[in-house]
């Protein structure tokens, strides 16, 4: 399945919109083609077709041409997939253009990093910037007798520790947050440069680094009473290469995101009970969300009925930012369209909800749902129906 970076551009003057960029895979080596995906503003409501990639040095642009049509001067949604090869390792300036020289000719730029792979293999391929990261550095012949000097980011290591004959470990130093180099010297061996080998991230920075971390969105984090007397918990669990968590609640009427590194093994649990009738439920399982799990349009089916439930359907948008979105029911021909609004929460998601109870006590036996988002936005979506005499949630997710 694909895996997408999310990446939001910070763009300059003078660009006039937002813009998105996804990059697949969402952390690319030196090894396979990376395939990027644009979403923005078309400025003259013709969106022009297949783009050109030329690349010079560590600048990669992407050109679209201009449209002959004589077009409207209006604002149009723009989404686009463009093949950009298999990339020489490095930290690259990605632009995307028209084909003309107008000021709003540059329609948004951003950073792609590409790591090197194939001079050595590093473990682990990312570090904090306080340093104290343990590297394994190998490659395919052996390294050169004593003395080694490596250098990490431009600043050498003090002790090089030899794991066999092609392999060795050194100890990162503080540096500052960003892909660096690694290099590896000797005397009779010459020197052995990786381009962004290794990155060194913030803990406590704002926005995670994307190459080096996803996003896990735990959908409910919730913990206190409800309507008829329940009494609500929700766990939420983690298990990553540093052992297992249970993650406090926030209280987040929009779930919670948390960041881990691409490179972790991570496993996740979400539940909600309601604490008043426990001896009746042990709860109901609450799908955590993965950034491939997002999508350009969902279906709910079989969403059950009766007059005795209750239903609240949430949607989370990443990409281009929506203002709101769309929703349909086959059933119910009136029931479209709805635009319920979105708003922006944590990890750079929006987020929305739509109570549609009125609808669950009517003759229909079940209700199939679609909910979609403007183009270049990705949406993830779940209904819970929750029944009035017992408190038992029921999710129903995407598959």
């Amino acid at each position: 399945m694909r895996r997408f970076a999310f990446l939001i551009a910070l763009l300059a003057t003078p660009l006039l919109h937002a813009a998105t960029f996804r990059f697949d895979p969402p952390a690319p080596a030196n090894t396979t083609p990376v395939a990027m995906t644009f979403s923005g503003q078309w400025p003259d409501g013709c969106p022009a077709g297949t783009g050109t990639v030329a690349r010079v040095g560590q600048q990669i642009t992407v050109t679209f041409p201009r449209s002959e049509a004589v077009c409207p001067a209006v604002i149009t949604p723009f989404s686009v997939t463009v093949g950009l090869g298999v990339l020489p390792a490095g930290v690259y300036d990605v632009i995307v253009r028209r084909s003309d020289d107008s000021p709003t000719s540059q329609l948004a730029s951003t950073k792609l990093v590409v790591r090197d792979v194939t001079t050595f293999t590093i473990t682990p391929i990312a570090g904090p910037i306080t340093g104290g990261t343990l590297l394994r550095i190998s490659k395919a012949t052996p390294f050169d007798v004593e003395p080694l000097h490596v250098s990490i980011g431009g600043v050498e290591v003090p002790v090089v520790r030899r794991v066999g004959t092609n392999a060795i470990e050194v100890m990162t130093v503080a540096h500052d947050a960003g892909p660096v180099e690694v290099r590896v010297e000797s005397v009779m061996g010459g020197s052995f440069v990786a381009p962004a080998a290794f990155t060194f991230y913030d803990p406590n920075a704002a926005t995670p680094d994307p190459f080096v971390f996803t996003q896990l969105l735990f959908p409910i984090d919730f913990a206190g009473p409800g309507a008829f007397g329940a009494q609500w918990i929700t766990d939420n669990y983690l298990e990553d290469d540093n052992g297992k968590t249970k993650l406090t609640v926030t209280g987040s009427a929009s779930g919670r995101v948390v960041p881990v590194l691409r490179t972790s093994t991570v496993f996740a649990n979400s539940r909600i009970r309601d604490l008043s009738r426990s001896a009746q439920t042990a709860g109901t399982e609450i799908p955590v969300v993965r950034e491939n799990d997002f999508r350009d349009r969902v279906r709910l089916l079989n969403v059950p009925t009766g007059a005795n439930l209750r239903g609240l359907l949430r949607v989370w948008t990443t990409g281009e930012p929506a203002n709101s979105f769309f929703l349909s029911a086959d059933q119910v021909p009136t029931f479209a369209p709805i635009n319920p609004p979105l708003a922006p929460v944590q990890g750079g998601l929006r987020y929305g909800t739509y109570d549609f109870s009125g609808f669950l006590g009517t003759s229909i036996d079940h209700l199939d749902l679609s909910i979609g988002v403007p183009n270049g936005t990705r949406v993830w979506a779940m209904v819970s129906i929750t029944n009035n005499d017992t408190q038992q949630v029921t999710v129903i997710s995407p598959q």
